[in-house]
């Protein structure tokens, strides 16, 4: 069985669903299933970019945790 291929957004198209969060007021929900994306990844990039500004949506999976 072939392995589920990831994509990986780019940061300006992160920015530009955090920004429907935050500064439209588009529920999360509705912005996830806009762009095809389960409603938990738009949320966590939404609590990344709050935490970290933009730099907060750089490839986040390719952090380790180093602890």
């Amino acid at each position: 069985m072939a392995k589920k291929q990831h994509s990986h957004t780019s940061v300006e198209n992160k920015l530009e669903a955090v920004k429907k969060v935050l500064e439209n007021h588009q529920p999360v929900a509705a912005v996830a299933k806009e762009l095809g994306l389960h409603r938990d990844t738009v949320n966590r990039w939404v609590n990344q970019f709050k935490a970290n500004g933009k730099e907060g949506l750089l490839n986040s999976r390719s952090i380790t945790n180093s602890g």
